[in-house]
């Protein structure tokens, strides 16, 4: 299989574009990261667009680990009030790019 390459799921008309990448961990380790889309994009650009997605996840995620949002689940009204203030700044980081 190539980067780029359009395939079909068994039972699904609508081809998805597949693509990879290496992504750097710490200690000199590497994981492999797969990028799938319905859209027909290159393999360069999903490439581009996987390395975006898992720099803005590792943010999030150091950050909610930063300020003890780890901890906090959806079950008490101010669980729900941080979960919600995370998502509007998630949306809000996503639109500027």
């Amino acid at each position: 299989m190539n980067r780029g390459q359009q395939v079909y799921l068994a039972g699904d008309t609508q081809p998805l574009t597949v693509s990879w990448f290496w992504l750097k961990r710490a200690e000199g380790k590497r994981e492999l990261r797969f990028v799938v889309s319905t859209h027909p994009y290159s393999g360069i650009y999903l490439v581009r667009l996987g390395r975006k997605r898992s720099c803005i996840e590792g943010f999030f995620k150091t950050s909610k680990h930063r300020f003890g949002l780890h901890r906090f689940g959806q079950t008490t009204k101010l669980g729900v009030y941080r979960w919600l203030i995370k998502s509007a700044n998630c949306l809000s980081i996503g639109a500027l790019d």
